[in-house]
């Protein structure tokens, strides 16, 4: 995905090296599990208060289950939200299906607070003490 359909002939090299590098900086981070391989691919596992995106999953999840005030946990989820999926990388990156369905998960909860929101009345604007 990084190089389209013509990647260099050193990719394979540099994915490698580059994740040689990751393991040596995470290594001794509480709650990181090291980068470990297998199925022609990496995986960093993390514990969710070290990642934003696992936050805002936990507390969608939750908010959809029930448990907690849907309004609060959908607003504590959008709170982790800091732009565009990849919004510094190229758009071929951008419109990867994986970041494509990232952002509809952002703007279902999007959705989803504002409906509560307006359920709940906080869509009318409040007046300040002089009445405007």
């Amino acid at each position: 995905m990084l190089w389209g359909g013509h990647p260099p002939a050193t990719s394979r090299n540099m994915v490698h090296a580059y994740v040689s590098r990751l393991r040596r900086l995470l290594l001794p981070r509480k709650g990181i599990a090291l980068i470990t391989g297998g199925d022609g691919g990496y995986r960093l596992t993390v514990d969710s208060d070290l990642l934003d995106l696992l936050r805002f999953d936990e507390l969608v999840a939750r908010a959809v289950a029930g448990s907690g005030s849907a309004l609060d946990l959908y607003a504590q989820a959008l709170a982790c939200w800091r732009g565009p999926v990849l919004a510094d990388l190229t758009a071929r990156l951008r419109q990867h299906p994986a970041a494509v369905a990232l952002t509809r998960r952002h703007v279902d909860a999007v959705l989803a607070y504002a409906d509560l929101a307006i359920a709940a009345g906080l869509h009318q604007g409040r007046r300040n003490n002089s009445g405007r």
